[in-house]
Formats: C-alpha cells, structure tokens, sequence
C-alpha cells in the first residue's frame, strides 16, 4: 500500500490549479492514473474519504462522488469491514466504450495480443447486411487473442468495413481504437449484447480452457457520428474470470 504523502502528492498534481468546476473529473484523473502508473495496486486499501477530503482540501462528498464514478467503472471495490479498495479482478461496465488496451491500462496492466486470423476477404451476406455494407465492399477479419500481463483473458473477432483501419495496422502491437481514432472512423456509440455460451475450438486453443466450458459471448457493434457502423466484434471471455458492471439508476 502506498504512503498517504505518496498517494496525496500524486492526486495534489491533477487538482493544482483547478477550478471549483473542474475537480470532480481531476480526482477521477488522477486516481486513473495512480493506478495506470502503479502508485496504486491491485488489492491496495484507499485512506478514508475523510482522510482525503483533508488531504486534498475538497470536500468528503466531492471525493465520495469521484469514488462510486470509479467504483462504476470496476476500478476500485467497495468491500464491507475493508473499506474502498482497488479491485483484483478484470471487471468491466458495461457502459463503457473504452477499448481493450485502453480498459487494460486504466487497471494498471500491459495489454497485448496474439494474432490468429488477421485478412482483407469480401464479406458473406450475413455479414453485409450486419455492417450495412455495399455489395462490392470488403472487410477486415481480426481475430486475437487478448492478454492482460501476459495472461490471455479473452478471444476476440473484429469484423471492420476495410475503410476504417490502414492496412498497415499491427493488431499484435497496436490498440485498434487507437488506430481508427487517427483514421477519424473510431466508434462513439456502442451496442453490446451478452450471452452465455460453450467454449468451440478457437477459444478454447485461445484460452487454454476445456471444450465446452462456459464462456460469456459479448458481440458489439460500433457506430460513428453519422450512424455508419464501423466495428462489430465478437468476445468471449471465461465465465469465472471476468465480471461485468451495470448501473442503474431510477
């Protein structure tokens, strides 16, 4: 666990200067990057929101709002008797329209992936019909396996309008938001569907997993600002290692 200087000089960094208005998304800032940069670990115990409120002269419900906001998102982990904790597990909200590198980071951890499938094909009619694609149009099949600190945690399959990536793309090396980001085809709507389905060849050799065993299917399909889509992806994840957040709210 950190030192109290060591946490609070790091948090003190993103709201020097700040004005009243910009605090709250400065705290949710800086403890983002605590954890990026390993000032905070996995399993690590937050000082008591009184604590921080002290510490950072903002007020406890300021910083109680910043925390649930992260708690959300599955960074930190409010347990019982333990108070507020950065959390262990791969978690993921299912609002979020984060990448996987992107998600990976946020956690403290080094993304990468393994390519198994990665061409330029024309696209099935299923598959037209999904992306709303012209006839003669192509598309690119990427399918990865994805790995947090060199654990492999899902198997994923991205069918992309071939438009929306460079063809110099490395999908063992790069993020693919990223990229689409500098191509200006980057999603920023997102529908995802999760289901509950049996491991098949692919994702077991991916996963290291038993055939048959249950996986979470989540299919996304992406959209740009003009409602075009530009990604739809198929991930599977093991049904006992990952665990998917939703907020409701009346």
């Amino acid at each position: 666990m950190p030192t109290k200087a060591l946490l609070s000089n790091h948090l003190g960094g993103f709201l020097q200067g700040q004005s009243r208005r910009g605090l709250y998304p400065a705290i949710i800032a800086g403890f983002q990057s605590a954890i990026a940069e390993k000032v905070l670990k996995p399993g690590d115990i937050l000082p008591p929101e009184r604590d921080l409120s002290a510490t950072l002269g903002v007020s406890r419900n300021l910083v109680r709002r910043a925390l649930h906001a992260l708690e959300g998102e599955g960074i930190l982990v409010t347990r019982h008797g333990s108070g507020t904790v950065v959390s262990q597990d791969f978690r993921r909200s299912t609002n979020s329209i984060l990448g996987f590198s992107e998600e990976t980071r946020r956690r403290g951890m080094h993304p990468s992936s393994r390519v198994i499938r990665d061409v330029v094909r024309v696209p099935t009619i299923p598959e037209i019909r999904e992306l709303g694609l012209a006839i003669d149009g192509d598309i690119r099949e990427l399918v990865r396996v994805r790995l947090a600190d060199d654990v492999p945690v899902a198997v994923e399959i991205a069918l992309l309008p071939a438009w929306t990536i460079e063809l110099s793309f490395d999908g063992s090396g790069q993020s693919l938001y990223e990229a689409m980001e500098a191509r200006g085809t980057r999603p920023v709507r997102v529908l995802q569907e999760i289901s509950a389905t049996a491991a098949d060849a692919v994702v077991v050799g991916g996963l290291d997993i038993r055939p048959g065993s249950p996986v979470l299917k989540i299919t996304r399909k992406g959209l740009d600002a003009s409602n075009i889509v530009v990604e739809f992806t198929t991930s599977y994840y093991p049904a006992d290692q990952y665990i998917w957040l939703t907020e409701l709210r009346r």
